[in-house]
């Protein structure tokens, strides 16, 4: 049995379709940086970046990232989509005081401790490493803008590890998500 469709709803359901597309794509290609690569961006490349360019720290992370990931913006105007309308709103630097003066991480403490294949110990972010800091954001056409982060300096953070294995951790996204 077919729907019809009128012609304007035909057209809002294919670009409702192309954005669904765009979403998992997107998804899968910040999958691949943050499991492959999430410290590809770095210090010296940052700070190459700003130098250049005159670009703050936030907008040299954004451009590095889009190349990380293999957008040709310059020629593809799908991959230029991506960027403009996914990857530059998804991305912010942190401000690592933030989260440590939250008080849930703030009092806090865990001993480093080993007992059989379980460790409580601490874990850290180095300066620019990405990592998802906060709930993906619906914008009013559907897009899914995945919330990534990094911080300048190094961050660390308690972690409860089996076999090395992360079970637990207090990261920027659990202090989000628990506010």
């Amino acid at each position: 049995m077919g729907i019809r469709l009128s012609t304007i709803d035909r057209r809002k359901f294919e670009r409702l379709a192309e954005i669904m597309e765009m979403n998992n794509e997107v998804v899968g290609l910040l999958s691949t940086y943050l499991t492959d690569c999430p410290n590809f961006v770095t210090e010296e490349l940052i700070h190459n970046f700003c130098e250049e360019c005159g670009v703050p720290k936030e907008e040299a992370f954004r451009h590095l990232l889009i190349v990380a990931c293999g957008l040709n913006i310059e020629n593809n105007v799908r991959d230029r989509q991506l960027a403009v309308n996914y990857l530059m709103p998804a991305v912010r630097k942190l401000d690592p005081q933030e989260y440590r003066t939250n008080p849930y991480y703030m009092h806090l403490r865990i001993p480093q401790v080993r007992f059989g294949d379980w460790e409580l110990k601490y874990e850290k972010y180095i300066p620019y490493e990405a990592f998802v800091c906060n709930e993906i954001v619906l914008d009013e056409d559907f897009k899914e803008i995945p919330q990534i982060g990094f911080f300048d300096t190094e961050f660390s953070f308690p972690a409860v590890m089996q076999n090395n294995n992360e079970w637990m951790a207090i990261k920027p996204n659990e202090v989000e998500t628990m506010q």
